[in-house]
């Protein structure tokens, strides 16, 4: 599968790293390419140590992906490690100046999706939306407050479609 030749291998077993890789690993997986048995041996290199004997025994047991992501998340994501990631990767997570706007609106709700977050979409999209970097609330202002998921892409779209075209004509 060509698209896990973009994700990077796990570099290390913390908490940080195996969401990040969970995370992009469930993007590739919700496209529904091949099923769950292929989909774990495929992306078994990029894991190892504690992750690999963990993965390795799901696909033993013949787990689906969505089983695995959930025992992954009782045992290497106890409450109180699962509560801090929330608050650093969802809550308080600000978007950086510059950093492209869709994939920082992804990776929240990728990360919120796997950390069983329990805040309702509208809830979500209002925290996204006070976590954007300034220069993006400035080119947002006229726009209705997007209040599900889609409605908040669609304004993602509008907003790179403006930086794009000041950007190109020079105007700031």
């Amino acid at each position: 599968m060509l698209l896990l030749r973009h994700v990077p291998a796990l570099c290390s077993e913390k908490p940080e790293a195996i969401l990040g890789l969970v995370t992009k690993l469930d993007e590739i997986h919700a496209l529904g390419l091949v099923d769950d048995r292929a989909f774990l041996v495929r992306f078994l290199p990029l894991v190892s140590g504690a992750v690999l004997r963990f993965f390795g025994e799901c696909l033993r047991s013949g787990r689906s992906w969505e089983q695995c992501k959930g025992e992954l998340l009782k045992e290497i994501f106890p409450h109180f490690v699962r509560e801090s990631m929330i608050r650093d990767h969802v809550v308080f997570n600000f978007h950086e100046e510059g950093g492209a706007i869709r994939d920082y609106v992804y990776r929240v709700f990728a990360t919120a999706r796997f950390l069983d977050y329990e805040a309702e979409e509208g809830q979500l999209v209002a925290c996204v939306l006070m976590n954007l970097h300034t220069t993006v609330l400035a080119h947002s202002a006229f726009f209705e407050r997007p209040r599900s998921h889609k409605e908040l892409i669609n304004a993602v779209g509008l907003i790179e479609e403006k930086f794009f075209y000041n950007n190109n004509n020079n105007i700031y």
